[in-house]
């Protein structure tokens, strides 16, 4: 299933990109798990559930960024309800999250990397593509603040979640923490970093009232 999103780049192609990215991992993650399971015809019923549960949230499409996380979020849930009647809840989820992970890591990755060494000022970079492009990215159904004084430390957080909505209103919750472990694709990017420091000690998926995403300068 690939849905066309109204829109000229990035979301149409990204939606390709990360709909077939998904797909291939997550029947490399099947296969991992047991050989025996047929990959093939399981992302088959991935795909045809993930279309049901995308018609049925299409009335909370409120922009084009929100008609691509409820492409990307109907993935994940209809993964984990599949595989579920397959080999059990937690290893649905385990494997749902690797191949979610793995999708797009090695370019996210390289893209951080790259970008803070070829800036001069290291701590722009961060507001302007962890802070600024987070806010203008991620549309309506997402409530960003952004704390910062540009040279130094940069607070973004997120007090409404649209991935969180997503799953409250699908009886699945504790599903956004997939959604949160994919930061860890960037985050632990900046582990080893000499001059940017990071550390996230509350998202709402774990309880906490908003998603806190502190950045620093190292000194």
């Amino acid at each position: 299933m690939i849905i066309k999103i109204k829109s000229k780049y990035p979301w149409d192609m990204l939606a390709k990109f990360t709909e077939k990215g998904f797909l291939r991992l997550l029947r490399k993650e099947i296969k991992t798990c047991d050989k025996q399971l047929d990959a093939k015809k399981i992302v088959l019923s991935v795909m045809a559930r993930s279309e049901e549960i995308f018609i049925l949230n299409q009335p909370y499409i409120s922009d084009e960024v929100s008609q691509f996380h409820i492409l990307l979020t109907s993935y994940i849930l209809s993964s984990v309800e599949m595989l579920t009647d397959i080999v059990g809840e937690e290893q649905a989820k385990s494997i749902t999250s690797a191949a979610f992970k793995a999708n797009g890591r090695l370019s996210i990755s390289l893209s951080i990397k790259i970008g803070l060494f070829f800036s001069r000022e290291k701590f722009s970079y961060i507001v302007k593509n962890c802070g600024e492009g987070v806010v203008a990215g991620y549309g309506d159904s997402f409530s960003i603040k952004l704390d910062t004084d540009r040279t130094s430390y940069l607070n973004t957080q997120v007090s409404k979640c649209g991935f969180h909505e997503f799953f409250i209103r699908n009886a699945r919750p504790e599903l956004t923490k997939l959604m949160c472990d994919w930061d860890d694709n960037w985050s632990d990017t900046l582990k080893d970093n000499k001059h940017i420091g990071f550390n996230r000690p509350t998202t709402i998926a774990s309880g906490g009232k908003i998603c806190d995403f502190r950045f620093y300068k190292k000194t």
